[in-house]
């Protein structure tokens, strides 16, 4: 939709010979369409971007403004025209108009007669007190969509296709992947061989994918991959659409680990240029993230080292945190394992509980344990002598921080990280200020996981933690696919939260309250459910079910065949 303020403002300019002399009355809708009928025939181009509503700061937009330029690295400049207008429209918003019209110029280098670029100088020119320059360019506008010629040779489609692109890619950027979905796809009803659209949907697919359940997380990268080889098609040699179509299918698991060693290895060997571009090295990152594949040449560290070598970015300083933190987990899994194989070994299982603490925290020095690591061909070093949580979220720590710091304090989704890793440091106070800031974010999905965590480090104050429990519970749609780690974590919270709310005197046994969170327990098949059913029934009324439908704590009376005395 347009902001009806702009087309008015743009209807009483044109009304008054472009100056606005004779009058400061301003036209009403009708009145405008009265007067200039032919301005209202392209003001629905004019323009997508201004009537966003983009919130944010100055900080914010420099952030933005970098993961743009960042972005543009290895894409065509015919294909950068999404980029240039947005760049163009967070300088505008700042006022910083000479730099706006540079980035709104190169649009019009490549695409002559782009209305997205030549509406979005005329708004800059009426924000400058320009009128007579605005005149110009909505004169151009009206001459362009007006002629035959014009009309004849290129369908008014592609531009509004254009202009659905741009307001896709802006949307994007904030990370409101369902409105990007929907411009994208708008965009392609428009002109279905619109490459930025083509692969704009795909990235938005993608990123939504990671939220939905099985099947239609299928659907979605499955449609995605269809947008990019769709691209392909018109522009085999297309890297960031080559990338994007190994990234699809390396999720799906359609591509083995070497396979995909091999394709990066290609990429190299044909474009010398992608050895010298950080983005394309963080793209191979992310598509080996999806493998758990952190080691080696072509591992997740070691690109985005050489990704943070060349350039030194807010995106690769947070995947290597994470990648370090994950790397972490998949070793520490697989200590148990050659100790769960060496006890198997020697029959003597019991003792593998006794070594669990001792496991998990990387402090085994168990003789045995020593046979079995060099019996599995795995160093002593990087399995027995691994590091502990603590010490490995100290190394996390340090790479959120620098992302954060070059985000500008921007990015909801690095604070939320880093108020989860100063949580696990046992650091509340800062995590909880960090964790409130990106509940702040547009994106559910970052919303609940900031309540969450909120709910897990919040010790005290029986309703603030409530409060956070139920933010969390009204967006658990995405915590359908948590990893089991985070899953336990947060059913553990809401079981000791029920369990103080259960032995506080003043609710037991009479609280809706209480009774809804162990319904909740028990509705969710959590193990330890029944110990507290049982506490609740002692003094309840009427007694509540447990987890196999049977009243915990209250015994089944059988009842003995007898014989009739009538026999």
């Amino acid at each position: 939709g347009i902001n009806a303020e702009y087309g008015e403002l743009t209807a009483h300019m044109i009304m008054y010979g472009g100056h606005g002399q004779g009058s400061t009355r301003t036209p009403t809708a009708k009145q405008a369409e009265y007067t200039c009928p032919e301005l209202l025939q392209f003001v629905r181009f004019f323009p997508s971007h201004f009537t966003l509503g983009l919130p944010g700061s100055s900080f914010r937009y420099r952030h933005l403004m970098d993961e743009v330029l960042i972005s543009i690295s290895g894409i065509p400049p015919k294909l950068r025209t999404s980029h240039y207008n947005l760049l163009g429209f967070l300088y505008a918003l700042q006022g910083n108009y000479n730099a706006a019209f540079k980035y709104f110029n190169e649009v019009l280098v490549h695409q002559e007669n782009s209305i997205v670029s030549i509406a979005n100088q005329a708004h800059c020119y009426l924000r400058q007190n320009l009128p007579s320059k605005a005149h110009d360019c909505l004169r151009r506008l009206i001459n362009l969509t007006s002629s035959n010629d014009f009309m004849q040779i290129t369908n008014e489609s592609v531009y509004m296709s254009e202009a659905k692109t741009d307001l896709g890619f802006a949307y994007s950027v904030f990370g409101l992947n369902n409105a990007a979905k929907r411009m994208y796809e708008a965009a392609l009803s428009y002109n279905g061989d619109n490459i930025n659209a083509c692969l704009g949907l795909a990235r938005s697919l993608y990123s939504l994918a990671q939220h939905e359940n099985r099947s239609t997380r299928d659907i979605f990268l499955r449609t995605g991959e269809e947008h990019v080889v769709r691209v392909l098609k018109q522009e085999p040699h297309l890297l960031i659409a080559a990338i994007q179509l190994l990234e699809i299918r390396s999720h799906r698991k359609l591509t083995t680990i070497a396979q995909i060693d091999a394709q990066i290895e290609s990429f190299f060997n044909k474009d010398e240029a992608a050895t010298k571009d950080p983005k394309v090295f963080r793209d191979l990152a992310k598509i080996k993230m999806t493998r758990n594949d952190y080691d080696g040449q072509y591992g997740v560290i070691e690109l985005l080292n050489r990704s943070i070598a060349i350039a030194a970015t807010a995106e690769a300083y947070f995947l290597l945190g994470r990648a370090h933190y994950m790397k972490w987990l998949k070793d520490k899994k697989k200590r148990k394992r050659i100790l769960r194989k060496t006890f198997e070994k020697k029959e003597d299982l019991h003792q593998l509980e006794e070594l669990k603490e001792e496991v998990e925290e990387g402090t085994c020095t168990s003789p045995s344990v020593n046979t079995a690591v060099q019996d599995q061909q795995v160093t002593a070093g990087s399995v027995i002598k691994a590091l502990t949580e603590q010490e490995v979220l100290k190394e996390v720590k340090k790479y959120l921080e620098a992302a954060v710091k070059l985000s500008y304090n921007s990015s909801l989704e690095m604070l939320l990280e880093l108020g989860v890793v100063m949580g696990k440091l046992q650091q509340t106070g800062v995590a909880a200020d960090l964790l409130k800031r990106a509940a702040d974010s547009e994106d559910s999905s970052v919303q609940e996981r900031a309540y969450r965590y909120l709910a897990i480090f919040t010790s005290t104050g029986t309703k603030e933690v409530e409060r956070y429990l139920r933010e969390a519970l009204s967006r658990q749609q995405h915590s359908v696919l948590l990893p089991r780690r985070e899953r336990d974590e947060w059913w553990e919270r809401v079981y000791r939260f029920t369990e103080d709310l259960l032995l506080d005197h003043s609710t037991a046994g009479s609280n809706k309250s209480v009774i809804e969170w162990l319904r909740l327990l028990v509705d969710n098949s959590y193990s330890k459910a029944d110990y507290l059913i049982e506490i609740y029934n002692r003094d309840a009324n009427v007694p509540l079910p447990g987890l196999n439908g049977d009243i915990p704590g209250i015994k089944r009376v059988q009842r003995k065949a007898s014989r009739s005395r009538m026999a």
